[in-house]
Protein backbone atom coordinates (compact mmCIF):
# COMPACT_ATOMS: atom_id res chain seq x y z
CA UNK A 1 0.00 0.00 0.00
CA UNK A 2 3.02 2.20 0.83
CA UNK A 3 3.84 2.03 -2.80
CA UNK A 4 0.74 3.18 -4.04
CA UNK A 5 0.70 6.38 -2.12
CA UNK A 6 4.32 6.82 -2.94
CA UNK A 7 5.95 5.65 -6.04
CA UNK A 8 9.42 5.51 -6.98
CA UNK A 9 8.50 7.94 -9.94
CA UNK A 10 5.73 9.76 -11.11
CA UNK A 11 4.47 9.35 -14.32
CA UNK A 12 0.92 7.99 -15.56
CA UNK A 13 0.78 3.91 -14.49
CA UNK A 14 -1.97 4.62 -12.68
CA UNK A 15 -3.25 1.00 -10.47
CA UNK A 16 -6.35 2.21 -9.09
CA UNK A 17 -10.10 2.14 -9.67
CA UNK A 18 -11.10 4.73 -12.29
CA UNK A 19 -14.18 6.04 -9.67
CA UNK A 20 -10.81 7.37 -8.07
CA UNK A 21 -10.07 9.73 -10.96
CA UNK A 22 -14.05 10.40 -11.96
CA UNK A 23 -14.11 11.94 -8.03
CA UNK A 24 -11.06 13.45 -8.25
CA UNK A 25 -11.78 15.29 -11.08
CA UNK A 26 -15.16 16.93 -8.81
CA UNK A 27 -13.14 17.53 -6.08
CA UNK A 28 -10.53 19.37 -8.54
CA UNK A 29 -13.49 21.51 -10.04
CA UNK A 30 -15.09 22.40 -6.86
CA UNK A 31 -11.57 23.27 -5.37
CA UNK A 32 -11.02 25.78 -8.46
CA UNK A 33 -14.74 27.25 -7.85
CA UNK A 34 -13.28 27.30 -3.75
CA UNK A 35 -10.05 29.14 -4.86
CA UNK A 36 -11.74 31.58 -7.29
CA UNK A 37 -14.44 32.92 -4.93
CA UNK A 38 -11.17 33.00 -1.82
CA UNK A 39 -8.64 34.55 -4.05
CA UNK A 40 -10.07 36.34 -7.15
CA UNK A 41 -14.06 37.03 -5.30
CA UNK A 42 -12.68 37.33 -2.23
CA UNK A 43 -15.41 39.61 -0.27
CA UNK A 44 -18.27 37.33 -1.66
CA UNK A 45 -16.09 34.18 -0.56
CA UNK A 46 -15.56 35.43 2.88
CA UNK A 47 -19.35 36.53 3.50
CA UNK A 48 -21.20 34.02 1.17
CA UNK A 49 -19.56 31.04 1.81
CA UNK A 50 -18.24 31.14 5.05
CA UNK A 51 -20.22 33.85 6.82
CA UNK A 52 -17.68 36.03 7.82
CA UNK A 53 -19.31 39.68 8.55
CA UNK A 54 -16.55 41.84 6.42
CA UNK A 55 -19.35 44.85 6.17
CA UNK A 56 -19.12 45.07 9.95
CA UNK A 57 -15.42 45.25 10.31
CA UNK A 58 -13.30 48.35 10.45
CA UNK A 59 -12.09 49.14 6.79
CA UNK A 60 -8.61 48.18 8.59
CA UNK A 61 -9.56 44.77 9.52
CA UNK A 62 -11.86 44.09 6.74
CA UNK A 63 -8.78 44.61 4.82
CA UNK A 64 -6.66 42.40 7.09
CA UNK A 65 -9.07 39.70 7.07
CA UNK A 66 -9.58 39.85 2.99
CA UNK A 67 -6.21 39.96 2.51
CA UNK A 68 -5.54 36.50 4.59
CA UNK A 69 -8.17 34.59 3.08
CA UNK A 70 -7.25 35.98 -0.23
CA UNK A 71 -4.02 33.95 0.19
CA UNK A 72 -5.59 30.64 1.47
CA UNK A 73 -7.51 31.13 -2.10
CA UNK A 74 -3.78 31.20 -3.28
CA UNK A 75 -3.12 28.20 -1.74
CA UNK A 76 -6.41 26.04 -2.80
CA UNK A 77 -5.11 27.02 -6.65
CA UNK A 78 -1.95 25.12 -5.85
CA UNK A 79 -4.25 22.21 -4.92
CA UNK A 80 -6.26 22.54 -8.05
CA UNK A 81 -2.90 22.64 -10.08
CA UNK A 82 -1.65 19.43 -8.47
CA UNK A 83 -4.65 17.81 -9.43
CA UNK A 84 -4.98 18.56 -12.88
CA UNK A 85 -1.11 17.91 -13.03
CA UNK A 86 -2.22 14.23 -11.97
CA UNK A 87 -4.87 13.48 -13.27
CA UNK A 88 -3.83 14.88 -17.14
CA UNK A 89 -0.03 13.30 -16.65
CA UNK A 90 1.44 12.10 -13.26
CA UNK A 91 -1.40 9.58 -12.23
CA UNK A 92 0.35 7.50 -10.04
CA UNK A 93 0.44 10.56 -7.57
CA UNK A 94 -3.50 10.48 -7.43
CA UNK A 95 -3.25 8.18 -4.08
CA UNK A 96 -0.47 10.54 -2.84
CA UNK A 97 -2.85 13.68 -3.42
CA UNK A 98 -5.94 12.09 -1.93
CA UNK A 99 -3.55 12.12 1.19
CA UNK A 100 -2.89 15.60 1.02
CA UNK A 101 -6.11 16.53 0.65
CA UNK A 102 -7.55 14.86 3.53
CA UNK A 103 -4.73 16.22 5.74
CA UNK A 104 -5.69 19.61 4.07
CA UNK A 105 -9.25 19.09 5.34
CA UNK A 106 -8.54 17.96 8.82
CA UNK A 107 -5.92 19.93 9.50
CA UNK A 108 -8.43 23.33 8.59
CA UNK A 109 -11.12 21.59 10.76
CA UNK A 110 -8.31 21.02 13.97
CA UNK A 111 -7.66 24.43 13.57
CA UNK A 112 -10.90 25.83 13.37
CA UNK A 113 -11.43 23.67 16.78
CA UNK A 114 -8.86 24.92 18.38
CA UNK A 115 -8.81 28.53 17.42
CA UNK A 116 -12.36 29.14 17.33
CA UNK A 117 -13.59 26.26 19.67
CA UNK A 118 -16.10 24.77 17.09
CA UNK A 119 -16.67 21.20 17.37
CA UNK A 120 -14.49 19.03 15.39
CA UNK A 121 -17.83 16.59 14.39
CA UNK A 122 -20.47 18.77 13.62
CA UNK A 123 -23.47 19.17 10.51
CA UNK A 124 -22.99 21.94 8.08
CA UNK A 125 -25.50 24.82 8.31
CA UNK A 126 -25.11 25.92 5.42
CA UNK A 127 -25.30 24.91 1.45
CA UNK A 128 -21.46 25.74 1.05
CA UNK A 129 -20.70 23.80 4.39
CA UNK A 130 -22.69 20.98 3.08
CA UNK A 131 -20.64 20.55 -0.14
CA UNK A 132 -17.19 20.44 1.52
CA UNK A 133 -18.31 17.82 3.73
CA UNK A 134 -19.67 15.82 0.71
CA UNK A 135 -16.27 16.90 -1.13
CA UNK A 136 -14.78 15.28 2.14
CA UNK A 137 -16.39 12.18 1.87
CA UNK A 138 -15.72 12.28 -1.77
CA UNK A 139 -11.94 12.24 -0.48
CA UNK A 140 -12.43 9.43 1.35
CA UNK A 141 -13.55 7.50 -0.68
CA UNK A 142 -11.18 8.72 -3.19
CA UNK A 143 -8.33 7.60 -1.20
CA UNK A 144 -9.85 4.03 -1.20
CA UNK A 145 -10.72 3.36 -4.29
CA UNK A 146 -7.12 5.03 -5.48
CA UNK A 147 -5.30 2.15 -3.74
CA UNK A 148 -7.56 -0.66 -5.25
CA UNK A 149 -5.67 -2.92 -7.51
CA UNK A 150 -7.22 -3.20 -10.85
CA UNK A 151 -6.78 -6.80 -11.00
CA UNK A 152 -6.84 -9.21 -7.61
CA UNK A 153 -3.23 -10.70 -8.53
CA UNK A 154 -1.75 -7.21 -7.63
CA UNK A 155 -2.79 -7.81 -3.53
Amino acid sequence: MLAKIFPKQFDNAYQGHWIALVLLWIITAFKAIMAYNTAINVRYGAINADGIPVDSYPPEAAAQVLSIFSKLGNLHFILVALGLMALLRYRSMVPLLYLILIYEYVARKLQTTIWEGAPFLQLATSTAGAIVQLLFLAMVVGFGFSLWSRNSSNG
